[in-house]
């Protein structure tokens, strides 16, 4: 009874171990995916540009649908054509309060499924985002 206690408890502290470490190689991989998904929605938008000399108003122009264009959270991406806007004050900004890209947004809203438009926030840290038109794709945190 001794030793099955001592093996138990040998279990459940390599558990304690496995399990977050295992959690975050998991969140990596999601992390990595959306940044995936969402260099390849760039570039089928940056495609329709080249062919309509417009940006899409939205995702499904370039082939997405309710089922198709989903993060690894289980998310709808988001678009924003910064075109189809009156003014700035819904394009997604940086520290200093710059819009992130001169054309438009594209952009997973993470795990937690929240977002704000400046990238700051605590609640958009965790977005997966295209930054710098173009030229940055990642987690919001890391730009």
């Amino acid at each position: 009874m001794v030793e099955l206690c001592f093996a138990l408890t040998i279990l459940g502290i390599l558990l304690v171990i496995a399990v977050p470490q295992y959690q975050n190689y998991q969140y990596k991989i999601q992390v990595q995916q959306a940044t995936t998904d969402v260099r390849a929605l760039s570039a089928k938008v940056d495609l329709y540009y080249n062919d309509a000399h417009q940006f899409p108003p939205d995702l499904t122009a370039v082939g997405c649908t309710a089922t198709t264009c989903i993060d690894p959270w289980g998310f709808a991406y988001q678009y924003i054509n910064h075109a189809l806007l009156n003014g700035n004050g819904q394009v997604r900004r940086d520290r200093s309060l710059n819009p992130l890209n001169a054309d438009y947004d594209l952009y997973s809203v993470g795990k937690d499924g929240q977002t704000k438009f400046p990238i700051t926030q605590s609640v958009s840290l965790d977005d997966v985002i295209r930054a710098g038109t173009g030229t940055y794709f990642g987690l919001a945190s890391a730009f």
